[in-house]
């Protein structure tokens, strides 16, 4: 008997008990980012938590799990831990001690100095390459030290280096600061980089060196990520040899992650008209390949097993195939869960699911959580299409007559005309806000666009699949790629160049984006709650 409530105590209570210890973690978080706001904004957004917290643990719901009075003062005393757990976290990524074994300790030293390091990850960018530098060794006036600490360097795209060498840097070591209102120093700090260098003297040491430990064994991870950077060149060059520019160049940056060939030109186009965000891989992209991708192997007859295998693989590949950054693979970690979430088949524990993974993920980058823009933008896809695409399918399906369990043409079409509205409605507030300005035009050239992007990333990723196992074919998905590459190239341009397009803009500062966010909630939740039956993805 003992044992049977126990079993039951933890199949229903413990995963919410779970679930609420998690959102305490990610709410510490948020108060620690807070408490630099001012004592007025954090007191109110405590009492606000306070009430949150009231109506979770309200009376009914505890008769009606049968938590008895002591169990829900440990609740409580372990969530306010979780959420202190969470505030000591993220203060001790953002506000750390430097010691002088760190290589921020020099930053703004009035003279040059000498590091040396390896190099960690090189990015190409329209004006100059950036490269991310393990630092090793830092030398000033004469007197070497070692160090430890990840630097960023920004050099002119005529310096040629690779993953992996050693190089030895000579110029002013410097604080990032913030610009244009960005945060740029957090942000950089989310992927544990302090100090930045703009166009040192580049000296390379050694060559291949990633794939080494110090004392000259085998370095796996090295290994790994020298494969996977010599891929990304060997894609680089079938892309460029199949597709004219400057569509080589705008299918390079989407699949790639290499914008360094992007027209100057176009990406101003893009930027202006609200559409910049597509040319740069972001947790958008990751959120197409999950979604929509499933719903086409769906469509083309496979089995939902079959299909979350394929996927999966695919999102690997996709991954490794832009150089595995850091950002990449935390919106992968959730694009699956995603995956994962259909595959079962179960809506109810979709939530649980998301809270479990952005509280992994925060607990190793707590600074993701305000400071990840491609943390953000998967976490937001994903959350559109779980709560909203719902509500888009039962009202067109009834209206249409669409019946959900034929996979028609029409009802595929439709899916992902809904997925790429239910995206953009949560998405355009974080993309006006980090972008600086909305133009009036977004939501028409974003509902153009947006649609056109999992066939672009379909038919290059199938482009370059087969360039690699069987080259008459990829000659197919590269002509398909150049159609829907023009045709977004044509778009952007045509809403670039339209007279008025520069007076219709307006800014959205922090307090929109809030309100705005909290309204949406408010209203989904009116509408699932009065909604019969239940509201349920269908995909």
């Amino acid at each position: 008997m003992g044992l049977c409530c126990c079993y039951g105590f933890m199949k229903t209570i413990f995963p919410k008990i779970f679930f609420y210890l998690c959102l305490s973690f990610i709410l510490g978080i948020t108060l620690s980012f807070l408490k630099d706001q001012g004592i007025l904004v954090l007191s109110i957004f405590g009492i606000s938590l306070f009430l949150v917290f009231g109506c979770c643990f309200r009376k009914e719901f505890c008769e009606k799990q049968k938590i008895t009075r002591g169990l829900l003062a440990i609740i409580v005393l372990l969530m306010i831990f979780s959420a202190t757990m969470g505030w000591t976290r993220y203060d001790s990524i953002a506000n750390p001690k430097i010691t002088q074994a760190e290589l921020s300790y020099f930053n703004d030293y009035p003279q040059e100095v000498i590091v040396i390091g390896l190099i960690k990850r090189v990015e190409q960018r329209v004006k100059n390459n950036r490269l991310i530098i393990q630092a090793e060794e830092i030398e000033i006036g004469g007197e070497k030290k070692e160090i430890k600490g990840k630097i960023m360097v920004f050099v002119s795209r005529l310096v040629r280096v690779n993953y992996g060498d050693r190089v030895k840097l000579e110029g002013q070591l410097r604080s990032p600061s913030p610009f244009n209102g960005f945060n740029w120093p957090k942000h950089l700090a989310n992927e544990s980089i302090r100090s930045i260098m703009f166009r040192p003297w580049v000296t390379i040491l050694e060559e291949n060196q990633g794939t080494l430990l110090n004392n000259g064994i085998a370095n796996l991870t090295g290994f790994i990520m020298a494969k996977v950077y010599s891929f990304n060149s060997l894609l680089q060059e079938r892309i460029n040899r199949s597709l004219p520019y400057p569509e080589s160049a705008i299918l390079s940056a989407m699949l790639l992650g290499n914008r360094g060939e992007i027209p100057a030109q176009i990406s101003h186009n893009f930027r202006q008209i609200g559409l910049g965000h597509i040319l740069a891989i972001s947790g958008l992209h990751i959120t197409v390949i999950v979604a929509i991708f499933f719903q086409i192997a769906l469509f083309l007859g496979m089995w939902r097993q079959q299909a979350f295998i394929l996927i999966s693989l695919f999102l690997i590949f996709f991954i490794l195939m832009i150089g595995a950054p850091p950002s990449a693979i935390r919106a992968g970690i959730m694009g699956f869960l995603f995956l994962l979430a259909q595959y079962l088949g179960r809506e109810y524990s979709f939530s649980n699911a998301m809270i479990f993974a952005a509280t992994g993920i925060l607990a190793f980058n707590p600074l993701s959580l305000f400071f990840d823009i491609s943390f953000q933008f998967s976490f937001v896809a994903i959350l559109a299409i779980a709560l909203l695409v719902p509500i888009f399918q039962s009202f067109f399906f009834k209206r249409l007559k669409i019946n959900p369990e034929k996979q028609s043409i029409l009802f595929f079409l439709l899916n992902i005309f809904l997925i790429s509205g239910a995206i953009f409605l949560f998405m355009w507030p974080l993309m006006a806000y980090y972008f600086g300005i909305f133009p009036v035009v977004s939501p028409i050239v974003n509902l153009l666009a947006i649609p056109l992007l999992p066939f672009i990333l379909f038919s290059g990723i199938a482009f370059l699949f087969l360039s690699l196992i069987f080259p008459p074919f990829s000659l197919i998905f590269s002509s398909l790629s150049y159609l829907f590459l023009s045709f977004l190239i044509h778009l952007g341009n045509f809403f670039a160049g339209l007279p008025f397009i520069g007076l219709l803009q307006f800014y959205v500062p922090i307090y929109v984006l809030v309100f705005y966010y909290l309204l949406l909630l408010i209203i989904i939740y009116k509408i699932k709650k009065t909604a019969s039956p239940f509201l349920l993805l269908k995909i």
